[in-house]
């Protein structure tokens, strides 16, 4: 107790008041909010502010993976596409080549090599003509979401055209870019910026122009988003290709011509192993894509992320429609926004009515991580009496901490849970403007983050045992 406390302490912007509030395994009962509900009844076992809307953070990919596999289907996959158009002669081709994306989160280099290898094989060693890069599949964005500082890795561009997360690793003694490619350029500039480490200036060509804010902390391997997609995923092809010995010139932006020729296609992994992998890694970059081709699906027409999640609330109100879906607010797929709210309520209601669907004879629970096991709850509750007992997702920002799911019971009876914690106060300020106050309160975070999921750890142990 003594040092959760002290914990505590070290976040003084709290009142005398709130400091002597009532608290809940150490965290103030404001900040906490659950619901642990009967599977077979609907009856609601234990419950703290049940109706209390709170941040929900990556718990939106629940909602966001369960509405993609129901309209795309498990089968689904997504292609990319490499075409030419023009003559081939001794080499060279006399016209365009056109990599068109089809909104794959999960291309990588290794299969992005397989392109440069098709041009070899098809004979080409040199392009005199465009290198074309057709996003267009998705509606292009900078960023996934405008929350948090512009260098997180988590937040990268999106388009039709993404590979390997669109991040790059910046080695920092040397200023050198991995991938290697000559697209990213890198300027020292002696100053501190609230933690902002690298700050985007603008993209010229096909170059992005990053300053590298030389007075804050930078490790030796650090990581930054690309803020165009579609350059940067030809600008990788564009490295593979010359390691083979096939020359391309920069890419430019364009859309693929009616009477392009097909040279390769790249078949994505089926939908279900994208959702498993999203749902277990909880990356941003699958959510938002996977919420966004769904949209695409229902209304035709490539749409940002906020109007797809407005198609998805559509639907889901329609799909469910004895849920009381008013206080539901969901603005994007990923949850890097402190927009989407539910209560534990209408979560482990929410939760109880997809107990009941399958996904061609799949339940959605399959697809969500196990303590002890996988993904973000893989180190949690780990001893074996305790394991195998949760499936559930995490959800994660700067004082904002969740879990929701299922929850076995010693009793063999499951239940629906929504755990829910946030720092109202720390958040707020995470939310304004860039401070010194804020600067310092995200390096502490980690020990707030700590300190509820021992709290939330504690009380999920005691569900498992006297249920």
């Amino acid at each position: 107790m003594l040092i959760r406390l002290s914990l505590l302490l070290i976040f003084s912007l709290n009142t005398h008041a709130e400091v002597t509030e009532t608290k809940i395994h150490g965290l103030h009962k404001s900040n906490v909010a659950y619901a642990l509900m009967e599977l077979d009844s609907g009856k609601l076992i234990t419950s703290e502010q049940v109706n209390k809307e709170m941040i929900l953070a990556s718990v939106s990919k629940i909602f966001t993976y369960y509405f993609a596999l129901k309209t795309l289907g498990p089968d689904f996959r997504f292609n990319t596409e490499l075409f030419y158009l023009g003559e081939i002669k001794k080499g060279v081709l006399k016209g365009d080549l056109i990599l068109k994306g089809g909104g794959d989160p999960y291309l990588n280099a290794a299969q992005l090599s397989a392109f440069a290898q098709h041009l070899k094989l098809k004979g080409i060693h040199k392009i005199e003509g465009r290198f074309l890069v057709d996003g267009s599949f998705l509606q292009p964005a900078q960023s996934v979401s405008i929350l948090g500082l512009t260098d997180q890795a988590d937040n990268p561009a999106i388009s039709g055209l993404n590979v390997e997360f669109n991040r790059y690793d910046i080695w920092y003694k040397e200023l050198i870019p991995y991938p290697p490619v000559d697209s990213l350029v890198l300027k020292r500039k002696n100053r501190s910026a609230f933690g902002l480490r690298f700050n985007h200036k603008e993209t010229l060509g096909h170059k992005e122009i990053w300053e590298v804010n030389t007075r804050e902390y930078i490790p030796s391997v650090d990581s930054i988003p690309s803020k165009n997609s579609s350059l940067f995923t030809g600008n990788y092809l564009r490295l593979l290709a010359s390691r083979m010995g096939v020359t391309l010139p920069p890419p430019i932006e364009g859309s693929t011509p009616p009477k392009a020729k097909l040279i390769y296609t790249n078949k994505g992994l089926p939908f279900s192993r994208i959702a498993e992998l999203g749902l277990e890694f909880s990356n941003n970059l699958m959510a938002e894509t996977a919420l966004m081709t769904a949209a695409k699906k229902i209304n035709t027409l490539p749409q940002d992320s906020k109007i797809s999640a407005e198609t998805m609330m559509k639907w889901y109100q329609k799909s469910f429609p004895d849920l009381d879906w008013k206080k539901v607010s969901l603005i994007n797929g990923s949850g890097l926004t402190i927009y989407n709210e539910i209560s534990p309520l209408n979560m482990v209601q929410f939760l109880r009515a997809l107990s009941k669907q399958t996904i061609e004879k799949r339940s959605y629970l399959s697809y969500l991580s196990i303590n002890g096991h996988s993904g973000g709850i893989r180190r949690r509750l780990t001893h074996p009496n305790l394991g195998f007992h949760i499936f559930a997702k995490t959800g994660s920002l700067f004082y904002v901490n969740n879990l929701a799911g299922y929850l076995i019971g010693k009793s063999g009876k499951m239940y629906a849970f929504a755990f829910f914690t946030t720092h109202h106060k720390h958040r707020e300020v995470m939310s304004g403007e860039d401070s010194s106050d804020k600067k310092y309160l995200r390096s502490k975070s980690g020990e707030w983050n700590n300190l509820s999921t021992e709290a939330m750890d504690s009380i999920l142990e005691q569900w498992i045992q006297d249920y």
